[in-house]
């Protein structure tokens, strides 16, 4: 990576938010396969048409959580490995718009509810989600719903519908302080060292914190905050970067999906950057920051 003049990225610069999310919860007898239909599936929790035959992925897990701890570290960006006590996945075909539980697996290994399809419990809550493989360069969520295994409950086909997930997103990006960059200049490094988690107050893992975001808007603060996830992919400019293990990184190295390289700030519109886990349920940018350009000449 080239050197130029050092960008300090820190907490004073990050955004605040706050988020809703909500999953259905399907009744289903522990130790008994089920089925799963999305055919009525047309719209992701974000609000964005979906087709429920081009569903790349499906993910079962079972996490040692209560249902509301789950929702509140799914939002909070703040779920461990360490919470994860099964998972399994299946790869959907084309056209595909149901499955059995007992379709699922890992590495050979195929999912048998009759042994591991466990009742529900403050400590054990079952998760199960469609996935969208490398939009935009991550794996996205789609929705999700829970699994609730108890034992009075009668077998069913789990329907997924538009309403079996929620997500409302709040952002505040006023309130911080802008981090202020030079216009027309691309040999520039930015350092996020300092930058710490917002909900653990440590540092940022920079192994799950992994990839690098820089968006350009024709578009307001408030034109964001009033409807960020879908703003967000409206932006004119994008500008993703694998950042993973790294604290920094110098802007020139930074491409479109066009291969376009950046080539500095323009002083017209607005800038925001970011930093995301691409492995996360959450889709929400674990760090957000609004910038302020000036001339180069007054950097």
């Amino acid at each position: 990576m080239g050197q130029g003049a050092i960008i300090d990225w820190g907490d004073e610069h990050n955004y605040s938010y706050q988020a809703e999310m909500t999953f259905e919860s399907w009744d289903l007898p522990p130790l008994v396969d089920a089925q799963i239909s999305w055919s009525d599936l047309s719209i992701d929790l974000q609000g964005r048409p979906i087709e429920p035959g081009n569903i790349d992925q499906l993910t079962l897990i079972a996490f040692g959580l209560s249902e509301a701890e789950l929702v509140d570290a799914i939002t909070a960006n703040s779920l461990l490995q360490s919470d994860v006590r099964d998972y399994r996945l299946l790869e959907v075909a084309d056209g595909q718009d149901s499955a059995w539980l007992s379709d699922f697996g890992v590495l050979g290994n195929d999912f048998e509810p009759a042994q591991s399809f466990f009742a529900s419990s403050d400590e054990w809550t079952w998760l199960v989600s469609a996935w969208d493989i490398e939009r935009n360069g991550r794996d996205e969520i789609l929705t999700s719903l829970h699994l609730n295994t108890v034992d009075k409950a009668s077998p069913s086909v789990v329907s997924w519908t538009n309403t079996s997930a929620t997500f409302e997103f709040f952002p505040d990006l006023q309130q911080a302080r802008r981090l202020t960059v030079p216009e027309d200049r691309s040999a520039l490094t930015l350092k996020w060292d300092r930058l710490t988690d917002p909900t653990t107050g440590n540092a940022i893992d920079s192994l799950s914190v992994d990839r690098l975001v820089l968006m350009h808007f024709n578009a307001t603060i408030a034109d964001l905050e009033s409807d960020f996830m879908v703003e967000l992919s409206n932006a004119d400019s994008v500008y993703r970067s694998d950042v993973r293990g790294l604290t920094e990184w110098t802007l020139a190295d930074s491409s479109d999906v066009d291969g376009e390289p950046f080539t500095g700030f323009s002083s017209s519109g607005l800038w925001v950057l970011g930093l995301e886990c691409t492995g996360c349920i959450s889709p929400i940018p674990v760090v957000m920051t609004v910038l302020e350009v000036v001339e180069s000449a007054d950097y």
